[in-house]
């Protein structure tokens, strides 16, 4: 009865290791102890074929390419690798016998040359292809596969390869530690309003400018010294304690973020700024109120300072618009000629009904989740500034195309700047002193002009979309014009 190659290995091997134990010799590895033993295995069976010996040299190479294992992980992976050169030694083996055209016949009892093989070499070639088997499903088992699978999860496909794969059956997949740092902290920064965003990180680049001044520059988390250090230069060079309150909140902000001490938290820090405050009190804003007589001088005299009909009907309905609906400029006008944000007003945010307007604000300065809210313009009795006539009459003008309401007639977008520009020439072309208003007066003459007109508390609060008292400070005296 023949005995597997295998087993006759496994053999040599425990029998070389207790050896060496024993007369305690330093025990060698596992793959060395397989090569003492595939050594034993070539003398004795010498009569094996020349294909049976290039195997066997392809297996001892595969097994002994390993150094001496390291703990128990280390042993394991060399076993694994020897068991893999093993089924792979035999593999090339079978392939070898079977394009030579004698496997069949040792598999059905018959030699190669038309005789009856022997019980041994029959016995020898079934438990070498069993043995096989069994080597290829402990290596499958055991090696990573590479190949894409699908699963069902939730009614989507999930792919089995890459840094989303299912490694193990029941383990959902692990996400890449860049990739959820990235979405948090894109998550972070857009918490934040664009302007805030922006006055924030002009905070962090001047504090790192000062920084690299004196040496120290580049070095996060910052020392509470050279954050008092930079408040003082903030404060002898002019900057007014609401600024430096900015710059304190954006460098308290990116420190949060990057996980270091909160600068705000400093009781030095806070009680320097609020000494500051008392001695330098904050400028209060002295823009005046554009009330409706204003208002009508101003639309009066558009049609001189514009260069086209279009323009001048564009221009009045801007006018008209932000003042009977106490708009921001930011709601209804446009960043720059070619950008708009999110928030401004479009075309279909606009329904003109018979004697009212019926508008849709997407997002606004208190309203930063975009919640939306609807504000209804009626119709005013001095058809000259009313709301309705001209924004109509723009309608009917305007080019056919999506985006914000207030557009040019070759397609670019009303712009602040703009908006800023044609109304401080027209100040000035009424003889009045152009830096006292500003674009805000709009939304200033429309709180005042409804307590002229004996409008309560809630209803100027309605108007102007405020939900606390702060509508008091937009109520302003007027002056003669």
């Amino acid at each position: 009865m023949g005995i597997s190659r295998g087993r006759f290995l496994k053999r040599q091997r425990s029998s070389a290791l207790k050896q060496r134990h024993r007369s305690r010799a330093p025990i060698r590895s596992k793959n060395q102890a397989s090569s003492a033993a595939q050594g034993n295995l070539d003398t004795a069976e010498s009569e094996s074929s020349d294909s049976d010996a290039q195997s066997v040299s392809s297996l001892t190479s595969n097994g002994s390419r390993g150094s001496k294992p390291r703990g128990r992980k280390a042993s394991k992976n060399s076993s694994r690798n020897y068991w893999r050169g093993y089924a792979r030694a035999v593999e090339q083996m079978s392939k070898k016998q079977q394009a030579s055209g004698s496997i069949g016949r040792v598999s059905s009892g018959e030699s190669s040359d038309g005789g009856s093989c022997t019980s041994a070499e029959s016995d020898q070639a079934v438990k070498a292809s069993a043995c096989q088997q069994k080597r290829q499903y402990k290596a499958k088992g055991c090696k990573r596969r590479r190949s894409v699978r699908t699963s069902s999860l939730s009614g989507r496909e999930i792919s089995s390869s890459g840094p989303w794969s299912k490694r193990k059956s029941g383990h959902l997949p692990r996400r890449p530690v860049v990739t959820w740092r990235r979405v948090i902290m894109m998550g972070v920064l857009r918490s934040l309003a664009p302007s805030t965003r922006r006055a924030y990180e002009g905070a962090v680049r001047n504090f790192m400018s000062y920084a690299a001044t004196l040496g120290c520059g580049g070095k996060w988390p910052m020392s509470e010294r050279l954050l008092l250090c930079y408040l003082v230069y903030l404060w002898e060079k002019g900057i007014s304690p609401c600024t430096i309150r900015v710059h304190m909140a954006g460098l308290s902000f990116f420190s949060r973020v990057l996980g270091s001490w909160d600068p705000s938290s400093l009781f030095l820090a806070k009680k320097a700024i609020s000494g500051w405050r008392r001695v330098q009190p904050t400028c209060k804003d002295l823009q005046q109120p554009i009330t409706k007589s204003l208002l009508q001088g101003l639309i009066n005299v558009l049609k001189r300072m514009c260069s086209s009909k279009y323009e001048v009907s564009l221009t009045r309905a801007a006018f008209s618009l932000a003042f009977f609906g106490a708009f921001r400029c930011g709601e209804i006008l446009s960043p720059s000629r070619s950008t708009y944000s999110k928030g401004v007003l479009t075309r279909n945010d606009v329904c003109i009904q018979d004697n009212s307007i019926l508008v849709r604000l997407k997002r606004s300065k208190t309203d930063q989740l975009g919640r939306g809210c609807s504000v209804l313009i009626p119709e005013s009795s001095n058809y000259r500034i009313c709301p309705v006539h001209w924004l109509s009459k723009f309608l009917r003008i305007r080019p056919q195309s999506e985006g914000p309401l207030l557009i040019h007639r070759d397609g670019t977008y009303f712009s602040r700047f703009q908006f800023s520009a044609i109304l401080r020439a027209c100040l000035r072309k009424m003889g009045l002193v152009a830096k006292n208003y500003g674009t805000h007066s709009f939304r200033i003459g429309a709180a005042t002009q409804a307590f002229q007109d004996g409008a309560s508390a809630e209803q100027i609060m309605s108007l102007g979309r405020w939900r606390s008292a702060a509508y008091k400070s937009y109520v302003r005296p007027v002056a003669v014009y």
